[in-house]
């Protein structure tokens, strides 16, 4: 999944202690939840969206700890 604010791909952020999060465009949330809850990717939505300088409303998925942020990875690349 490319992030067209800076044509660059959403990557996974690793957490200390385990886990992760991405951020995304807010709009591009469903198809980022069904292609995780497809594989069974257990995660949560961030409760803020936010926006700065009047720009798009940017939503984060956290990833659980018991997630696998290289499937989430490979899945995301996988969209365009």
């Amino acid at each position: 999944m490319t992030d067209p604010r800076n044509q660059k791909r959403v990557e996974v952020r690793r957490r200390e202690g385990g886990g992760g999060s991405f951020s995304l465009l807010s709009d591009r949330v469903p198809e980022a939840r069904a292609v995780l809850d497809q594989h069974g990717v257990p995660y949560w939505m961030d409760d803020i969206e936010i926006s700065s300088d009047g720009g798009p409303y940017i939503s984060r998925l956290v990833l659980s700890v018991k997630a696998d942020l290289d499937l989430v990875q490979r899945l995301l690349d996988t969209l365009p």
